[in-house]
């Protein structure tokens, strides 16, 4: 697909990209096509701090390790990021982060973003790191975010639930620190139950489609796999919230915190009939999180008409030849704006993606656009 065609087929797609103070970079100011957009640099030249801006734009956090401080180039007292994002429409907003030691501010079309909900959705993003491997091998937490992301762009209603039931459990939780009689902390129950039960019906229907999606795009890369995705609610199968609840009371005075529910929800992965983390290889695991992040793409597509920006940092690590060929393909394919980063230009991609490719070389903070 041609720019200009693949331009008027996403609803949104970065257009300016202005970094200062970030990281390593000092200043830089970039032009993205629509397409593939590729950062070329040696380890520690900035290139995925680009992506960093981007994804602290969308959601307000890094998806590296560290603090507030550690984002801001050292010697400064701030970090600002600008992007201006252009819809199908052609109307451009302007978001803009300023972020310093202390607290972080952003705004949409010079207005203060009120939610982050309003960032995310203005600007929806997402990632694949070097540490992808965690939302395999690690808590569920990971898996959690993963999939909560997915569900808050498809299901207008979602968030609403998911934060009156985050409310009634941090009302619970509170009644059960207070060590005050048992009614103090089961008069929660039926507002938890009840938010719990809807944020739960939109979680399983979204991974019942993603889970479909997600087989069809590893199995053109890996071949004829077994892969099974389950989605675990967070209390016993055979029971409902409620009975969970009342017979896990005492535990949780004992503990103090609600055990159940669907901040304990998680996600299964199965290759070949046994535990992915425990069998599959990193490259493996490379290809199965690309495949779940290109399966968030297609049912935001297909659900809400929404093309998200794909950012993907060092996508050649772990990965034999043919199975970055094959990746590199899908990427091309997906109808989205994509940032990448690599190390050698020669690593870069297929023939056929060379229309809607451009390239910027990031060296010593300091990026060049070379096409």
């Amino acid at each position: 697909m041609r720019p200009r065609q693949l331009a008027e087929a996403l609803t949104v797609f970065v257009d300016r990209l202005r970094i200062h103070n970030l990281r390593c970079i000092r200043s830089a100011d970039l032009s993205p096509g629509p397409g593939l957009n590729v950062l070329v640099g040696d380890n520690a030249s900035g290139k995925t701090s680009v992506l960093e801006g981007l994804f602290l734009l969308s959601r307000g956090q890094t998806f590296r390790v560290g603090n507030a401080r550690s984002v801001i180039r050292q010697g400064e007292l701030e970090t600002t990021v600008q992007a201006d994002v252009r819809a199908r429409s052609g109307r451009v907003s302007r978001i803009g982060l300023t972020r310093t030691t202390h607290d972080s501010r952003f705004r949409i079309n010079g207005e203060n973003a009120r939610r982050m909900a309003d960032l995310a959705t203005a600007l929806p993003v997402q990632a694949i790191d070097p540490n992808v491997h965690r939302l395999l091998e690690e808590g569920p937490n990971h898996r959690r975010k993963f999939l909560d992301w997915g569900v808050f762009h498809v299901e207008h209603d979602f968030y609403r639930a998911w934060r009156r039931y985050m409310q009634s459990l941090r009302q619970r939780n509170a009644a059960i620190k207070k060590r005050g009689p048992k009614s103090s902390i089961v008069v929660w129950d039926q507002p938890l139950v009840e938010s719990a039960e809807r944020v739960n019906a939109f979680r399983q229907q979204y991974v019942g489609a993603l889970s479909r999606l997600v087989r069809s795009h590893v199995r053109d890369i890996l071949g004829d796999v077994d892969l099974d995705i389950r989605f675990q609610t967070g209390w016993p199968i055979n029971q409902s919230l409620g009975e969970t609840l009342a017979r896990n009371l005492t535990g949780d005075m004992s503990l103090g915190f609600t055990q159940a529910g669907p901040h304990r929800a998680d996600l299964k992965f199965r290759f070949a009939g046994r535990a992915a983390r425990d069998f599959v290889s990193r490259g493996q695991q490379k290809v199965i999180t690309v495949g779940m992040l290109l399966a968030q793409a297609d049912l935001l597509r297909a659900r809400r008409d929404i093309s998200p920006v794909l950012l993907v940092d060092d996508i050649a690590a772990e990965l034999g030849p043919a199975y970055r060929e094959q990746l590199l393909w899908k990427l091309a394919e997906s109808e989205a704006q994509v940032f990448l980063t690599f190390l050698e230009s020669t690593d870069v991609l297929p023939a056929h993606a060379s229309d809607q490719l451009r390239m910027f070389h990031v060296e010593h903070g300091v990026v060049h656009q070379r096409n």
